[in-house]
């Protein structure tokens, strides 16, 4: 029986996601890439849900926990380092499981997000001018209507994301 070379799991917060990607990957031999906006980040464990080393089970894990916070990552450059390391592991014959909520990530690595799209410094002053000088929650309303699913991630409190708003 062939086994899938691909498998994504995604889905809503503490919804299972990472058991089952381990448990696949155990099964399969194979390894995971995280699709998770805030697990790429180090020392981020705790309010991320990051998995421990006891829930990873000796399976590789990807893209996770690698960045300092300082950083900063973008799902364009997330769908191309997926995809390169998608390459990598297909060329192997080792099944991917790419496990993870960021459904704007995973948008980036099977293409659906233009590539090449960079942040205007423009539309980035005019954003953050609005923002201090209208309130940074009507910003944050205004990202509820124009993308709900960015949206739905995005804190009200979380103004670098806010002010990404021309970014995404």
């Amino acid at each position: 029986m062939n086994q899938p070379e691909l498998v994504i799991v995604t889905g809503p917060t503490a919804s299972g996601k990472t058991e089952l990607a381990v448990r696949m990957a155990l099964e399969m031999k194979g390894v995971i890439i995280s699709a998770d906006s805030r697990q790429v980040y180090k020392y981020m464990d705790i309010g991320t849900a990051k998995p421990t080393p006891e829930e990873q089970k000796g399976i590789p894990h990807y893209l996770m926990d690698f960045l300092d916070p300082t950083q900063t990552y973008s799902a364009g450059k997330f769908g191309r380092d997926a995809r390169k390391l998608i390459d990598t592991f297909m060329k192997e014959k080792r099944p991917v499981i790419v496990c993870g909520g960021s459904g704007l990530y995973i948008q980036a690595m099977l293409g659906f997000i233009p590539e090449g799209q960079k942040a205007d410094p423009e539309i980035r002053k005019l954003i953050r001018q609005r923002g201090e000088t209208k309130g940074w929650h009507i910003l944050w309303q205004q990202l509820q209507e124009l993308d709900p699913e960015y949206g739905r991630i995005t804190d009200s409190n979380n103004i670098r994301r806010i002010k990404g708003l021309g970014n995404h």
